[in-house]
């Protein structure tokens, strides 16, 4: 299977963990996240994982509908 890597910048980071500290816990849509740090939805999934990864944020479930369904909001675990 191929696979592929995205490398995502500090500013991407720095604009997401700015939009993530705004929301303050709120279950959000991706999209709206974009939005608000003007990426992309696709790229600022790879930022949000990126900030997991680097134990920045923690992704929590907020709700489960089924295993393939499920609602997430993020928690800022780093602040300046």
């Amino acid at each position: 299977m191929a696979q592929f890597i995205v490398v995502t910048t500090k500013e991407e980071q720095e604009e997401v963990l700015q939009v993530l500290r705004t929301l303050k816990s709120k279950t959000v849509p991706v999209s709206k996240i974009a939005k608000l740090a003007k990426l992309k939805p696709t790229r600022t999934r790879y930022v949000l994982e990126d900030l997991v990864d680097a134990g920045k944020i923690k992704r929590n479930i907020a709700k489960a509908f089924n295993p393939h369904y499920i609602r997430y909001y993020y928690e800022v675990l780093e602040d300046k």
